[in-house]
């Protein structure tokens, strides 16, 4: 394989002067690679447009965007005030518009192009097979462009593995301009070379020691045949933090593209980080005015038409990227948000006392009775009264709660006695399903309810009623009635 390599590279016709044009404009700015030196890949190949002809590679202005955060220059319509490149980033970008072709391969290609030095880079996602056909698609990229014939490749029978002697054969043009072509072919190449790595693994397989100057984070979450349930993206979230962030040195880049699943996944927590710049690009951005992301290729009709075919629900995930967990949901999570209050403490029980309740109000308590994988919780809330403007219906507080982890069900009722002793409840339901607390000695004043499909639909309904009371959506105008 390597004296193929070697032949093929002897066979190779030197760089015209438009050609080392390009190189030396690519290597300097990422656009400029993206749109000749990348764009040569793609030669021969046709893709369809939005008004149905089929035409070349082509980019619209959103990676012009991205091209220049990640890779220097401003574009008149990047947002900001600072100045790329950006070394850390976070971009939530819809399928079908090329963020792992622009961000994750595109990426590390230029900079194997461009470095001057060597250079390795690590590709995640969340499975390492996935991991494995974006470094073979990238590897593909560089074997079959142009600019790259005089690269050689030290692992030619490995598909998933890119390692690369990068080389241009630039030292002929640097000699004694007096010479001729024929004296010129007879010089040693001594040409500055460098080598360029990329490796693949799945992300919940990642491990500490080494330190990629390039660490690509792609689709991490999920690899949508497979929705991520909520303790692996916690496992994920953990990995990252843990070990991703650790991995590239002070002057490395980490990148992270993809689509969220979980208001609490890492896509979201990063939004957060200082180091990083975080952008969000959903393929719709205003319904109204039909405004889309990649007109070229997804004008608003083609996304509609998405829209049908993978249903609603699936294009709110892939292309206008809510997390998945919140299309899922039956409550909102933002209407769930505006109901906590981080600064309440609960009431401790003390025993031979009650909870102090002057004004008489109202005291409701529920357990949920849990099995050995999800443990019993009991809450207990008070109502407080509607303030002037806020209709018939009040407020819940909650006053106490509990996760019963690893309580037996006797212990259980022990505690739910002295609990509901010490609140003294107008009214206290817990889940008599499966009958767990039966003959155990719980107080008569605790009320079995038998979950069946009616009441499960209007206990619901109640909830989400009590949940979006306590929303109040701003028009904009005049005081905000959620200041209160």
């Amino acid at each position: 394989a390597s004296r193929r390599e070697q032949e093929r590279i002897r066979n190779s016709a030197p760089f015209t002067e438009e050609e080392w044009a390009t190189i030396k404009a690519a290597q300097a700015d990422f656009w400029t690679f993206l749109t000749t030196v990348y764009a040569a890949s793609f030669d021969g190949e046709l893709f369809l447009y939005s008004n149905g002809e089929f035409g070349p590679f082509v980019l619209g202005t959103v990676h012009h965007m991205w091209a220049d955060k990640i890779g220097g220059r401003q574009h008149p319509d990047t947002h900001g005030d600072k100045m790329g490149p950006y070394n850390h980033w976070r971009i939530m970008a819809p399928r079908m518009h090329l963020k792992s072709t622009v961000l994750g391969r595109g990426y590390i290609f230029w900079r194997f192009f461009s470095e001057g030095m060597d250079v390795d880079a690590f590709y995640f996602d969340y499975k390492k097979p996935l991991a494995e056909e974006h470094v073979t698609i990238l590897k593909r990229d560089i074997e079959k462009n142009s600019f790259c014939r005089f690269w050689t490749d030290q692992n030619p029978t490995a598909t998933s593995i890119i390692d690369f002697n990068v080389s241009f054969r630039e030292a002929r043009k640097k000699d004694m301009p007096k010479l001729t072509d024929k004296e010129k072919e007879k010089l040693p190449l001594t040409d500055k070379q460098w080598r360029a790595e990329c490796e693949a693994e799945g992300i919940l397989a990642a491990t500490r020691g080494r330190h990629p100057k390039i660490v690509m984070c792609d689709d991490i979450l999920s690899d949508f045949a497979d929705p991520a349930e909520s303790v692996e993206i916690a496992r994920i979230n953990d990995i990252f933090e843990r070990v991703i962030l650790s991995l590239p040195p002070p002057d490395g880049t980490l990148g992270v593209v993809g689509t969220p699943q979980s208001p609490h996944d890492i896509l979201h927590k990063l939004q957060e980080n200082p180091l990083f710049y975080c952008g969000i690009f959903p393929a719709v951005k205003d319904y109204a005015s039909e405004d889309v992301l990649w007109p070229e290729m997804f004008d608003f009709k083609r996304l509609m038409a998405t829209k049908r075919s993978i249903t609603p629900s699936a294009f709110e995930v892939e292309y206008q990227l809510h997390p998945r967990e919140s299309i899922d949901q039956f409550l909102d999570t933002t209407c769930i948000e505006a109901c906590l209050d981080n600064a309440l403490t609960r009431f401790v029980p003390r025993e031979g006392e009650t909870w102090d309740n002057p004004d008489k109000m109202n005291v409701y308590g529920g357990m949920d009775v849990g099995k050995e994988v999800h443990p019993s919780h009991v809450v207990f809330y008070v109502e407080m009264p509607p303030e002037p403007g806020e209709g018939d219906m009040g407020w819940l507080l909650q006053i106490y709660e509990e996760w019963l982890d690893g309580m037996k069900y006797n212990e259980q009722v022990v505690m739910l006695n002295e609990l509901i002793r010490y609140f003294d409840p107008t009214r206290f339901y817990f889940d008599s399903t499966r009958s767990e607390l039966e003959d155990r000695g719980l107080t008569k004043r605790a009320t079995g309810i038998k979950f069946k499909r009616s009441n499960k639909a209007s206990m619901s309904t109640l909830l989400e009623k009590r949940i979006n009371n306590s929303w109040y959506h701003y028009s904009g105008s005049g005081e905000d009635a959620a200041a209160g």
